[in-house]
């Protein structure tokens, strides 16, 4: 499911967490410094270590970021931890 980030209007791809089934954006464009593999499915693999120089080697394109790590208005999005 492809759409715009709500406050920066930056392309995005909504995806699944394989392991948590939690939703998160992705930047639409691969990156060199990503460490999420997108499935056929829907669903992402947040890869780190081995797992990410391996995927990188497979597709040197490069891997998806977490949009929340690219967005300059990251911090409105994320929930206020209670007190």
């Amino acid at each position: 499911m492809n759409r715009t980030c709500s406050s920066c209007h930056a392309p995005i791809i909504w995806a699944l967490n394989e392991r948590t089934g939690k939703r998160a954006p992705l930047d639409i464009t691969l990156s060199q410094t990503g460490n999420i593999r997108l499935l056929d499915d829907g669903r992402y693999q947040v890869l780190v270590g081995e797992a990410r120089a391996e995927a990188l080697r497979a597709n040197p394109s490069g891997l998806y970021t977490n949009h929340f790590v690219t967005c300059p208005h990251a911090d409105s999005h994320h929930k206020k931890a209670s007190r």
